[in-house]
């Protein structure tokens, strides 16, 4: 504990000093150290008792993005207008930010998740576009689709050439957005739940894609296991599955896990091929896995026969 109030205590001299980015990423290196060799819970007393109690706490609380994460407006860290923050989308816009949350936030919105974040919204807008390539109007859907942002960066999407596009999410204040900035390309929105998803209340079928981009981050193992086999068999022949999860110990863990209340289900590679073991290996034509640049975020794709 001894160690953890010296290093908040040299990150709060920097932060009040206006030498910000070298406060915080001083914060973010050490809370990972203290978070990777902790119990859970020593790791949670640690945050109640020490974290929480430093003066630290309020300055960093000025950054709008962690603040907003840490409250759960939504009812978890990872909500869509989150994600706007970290796309720094421009319908994001801060009243009465102090200078100092203004820092805060051009380091916390450029950490390592969140250019992780950031490339996925970019891989799934290329993968869009490549399936649009290989097939004449593809069939595309979204799940835990957000406010679909990866729609306005697609070429096939503004050009208009894909077939139907649907997007999943159980929060309608996220749909709301979607129909209002992006239904002019018709796309098809589904107030649901994973649950509804596996107990078959939603009409699907036939897609040349689905992709499911931060959704696994909160699904239990055999929770996530049934939706990839129920998502797959929702594959056109030919079709292909797209599902991102973040990887255990990555840099921003400790930040993210405390002063962010966003706690994840991390999986590895093992953890990522245990997924598909509901599919026929007879019905998977390939698959590829990969973890992106940042060593955040792990990729799965699985090509339906």
């Amino acid at each position: 504990m001894h160690d953890v109030k010296i290093l908040l205590n040299a990150v709060y001299e920097k932060v009040i000093s206006d030498n910000i980015f070298e406060g915080m990423e001083e914060l973010f290196n050490g809370l990972r150290k203290v978070r990777v060799n902790s119990t859970k819970e020593k790791w949670d007393y640690i945050v109640k008792s020490v974290l929480f109690e430093h003066p630290i706490k309020e300055i960093i609380f000025e950054d709008p993005f962690t603040k907003r994460c840490f409250g759960q407006p939504r009812g978890y860290s990872g909500d869509a207008v989150i994600l706007d923050m970290i796309y720094k989308h421009r319908s994001i816009k801060f009243d009465n930010i102090t200078d100092k949350g203004k820092k805060i936030y051009q380091y916390t919105s450029s950490a390592s998740a969140s250019q992780a974040v950031r490339f996925r919204r970019e891989y799934q807008a290329r993968l869009i576009d490549e399936v649009a390539g290989i097939r004449n109007k593809p069939n595309i859907l979204s799940v835990a689709c957000g406010h679909l942002r990866e729609m306005e960066i697609s070429k096939a999407v503004k050009n208009f050439e894909i077939g139907g596009f649907t997007g999943i999410d159980q929060d309608a204040k996220s749909l709301e957005v979607v129909k209002k900035d992006y239904g002019k390309y018709g796309v098809t929105l589904l107030n649901n739940s994973v649950i509804d998803i596996l107990k078959g209340k939603c009409s699907l079928k036939n897609f040349d894609l689905i992709y499911a981009g931060g959704l696994y981050d909160y699904l239990p193992d055999k929770i996530a296991s049934q939706l990839t086999l129920k998502l797959f068999n929702l594959l056109a022949d030919g079709g292909r599955l797209l599902i991102a999860n973040f990887i255990p110990n990555i840099k921003d863990i400790g930040f993210m896990e405390s002063y962010m209340n966003w706690h994840l289900i991390l999986r590895d590679q093992v953890k990522m091929e245990k997924l598909m073991q509901g599919i026929s290996e007879s019905m998977i034509r390939g698959c590829k896995l990969f973890i992106e640049q940042k060593n955040n975020i792990i990729f799965l794709e699985v090509y339906k026969a």
